[in-house]
């Protein structure tokens, strides 16, 4: 990981967008299904199973430019936001999400498989509990990898994943509360290609009541997210539409333009 922003003000992208949702979600839907497919075919009756061919499948070795994190409640701006990325830069986004939706099939096929109670309609507390851990084992150690090897991180900072509470901010998300947790203690990691900020500037310079739910509260860290808008990703795109008129330059990446014009770099 390079570098981490979190990305407030959202509400432009909280409807579905036919022409950049549509492609984003249609592709989240048809990865899953195939991965759900191959994940199923690893289960063997007896119950072993390589944890690292199931992480690999789940998280396939492709390289992404931009890992978005964000809770489950937003993900249409999610997945407006991927398809809004593609189309403007072409950068190829990893929306967390998806890893989710495949968690629960999985989790689903294995309690179906080796979890259920004699009576082959209940399930067995301490089992589920054990295949739950595993899961999610294989989950953590599968997503510290991804954040590790994607360059640029956007967590979208909204009210449905970050609570402030007092003098602190909180979330009642495990799973966003493990993603900021790695981002805070990652390895800066610079891009392999030379960054392009030289060429960036001389460019642009031309131009009813229930029963409580169980919600525990996580304090986390957002010292390394730089804060940005959807004005800012809006300005992003209208710069790198100029680069691109200007100049054929291979050596600029759209991800220079953006450290560029957020001075992280």
């Amino acid at each position: 990981m390079f570098r981490a922003f979190q990305l407030s003000g959202l509400a432009g992208l909280s409807e579905p967008i036919p022409d950049l949702y549509s492609s984003a979600s249609e592709k989240e839907e048809e990865t899953a299904a195939a991965v759900v497919k191959d994940l199923r075919e690893l289960l063997r009756p007896d119950g072993e199973v390589d944890a690292s061919l199931i992480q690999n499948l789940w998280f396939p070795q492709v390289q992404v430019d931009v890992f978005i994190s964000h809770s489950h409640k937003d993900q249409t701006q999610a997945l407006n936001l991927a398809g809004f990325l593609y189309k403007a830069f072409g950068i190829r986004t990893f929306v967390d999400s998806s890893v989710w939706k495949i968690g629960d099939e999985l989790l689903r096929e294995i309690d179906n498989m080796f979890c259920r109670n004699d009576d082959d309609t209940t399930y067995s507390y301490v089992k589920r509990n054990g295949t739950t851990a595993h899961v999610h084992m294989m989950l953590t150690a599968a997503l510290s990898k991804m954040l590790d090897r994607t360059e640029c991180v956007v967590f979208l900072n909204t009210p449905n994943s970050i609570t402030p509470r007092a003098s602190s901010r909180n979330t009642n998300s495990s799973w966003i509360y493990l993603e900021l947790a790695l981002i805070d203690v990652l390895q800066t990691r610079e891009p392999k290609r030379p960054l392009a900020k030289s060429l960036v500037e001389g460019t642009l310079s031309r131009g009813v009541e229930k029963r409580a739910d169980f919600k525990p509260f996580y304090p986390v860290s957002m010292s390394r997210l730089r804060a940005l808008a959807l004005d800012h990703v809006f300005e992003w795109a209208r710069a790198w539409t100029e680069i691109v008129r200007q100049s054929e330059d291979a050596r600029i990446h759209p991800l220079d333009v953006l450290y560029w014009l957020t001075g992280v770099r």
